[in-house]
């Protein structure tokens, strides 16, 4: 459960990066470079998903070695999971941060979702 909570965390993440760019003014330098909006929102995306990524590598190893966790006979469904939470997080990071108006309410909402 505190795996799953860490990785949802990310989407928090990602939905404060998103506000983030527009309140500091850098999406408009952003979107000045020749590039596309859609490789600047996946930009975004894929770099909290190998943070969210590295802390589930973290927690997996570091609950193993330090406290003796089993985390079963099947790696590659952990990895699954993983993944697939990952996605969900994003997902939930960008629909809040399309529906809430500020970094605020984004936050207290994507907190009541987790």
């Amino acid at each position: 459960s505190m795996l799953a909570m860490f990785m949802l965390y990310s989407g928090l993440t990602t939905s404060n990066s998103l506000f983030g760019e527009r309140d500091k003014k850098t999406l408009t330098r952003l979107q000045a470079a020749p590039i596309g909006n859609g490789v600047i929102f996946a930009g975004k995306i894929a770099g909290n998903s190998l943070l969210a990524f590295m802390q589930a590598i973290i927690i997996v190893l570091m609950t193993h070695w330090l406290y003796g966790v089993n985390w079963g006979t099947h790696p590659w469904l952990l990895v699954l999971i993983c993944v697939l939470i990952t996605l969900a997080s994003m997902t939930l990071g960008v629909i809040v941060a399309l529906v809430c108006k500020n970094v605020a309410s984004a936050s207290a909402a994507l907190q009541g979702i987790i």
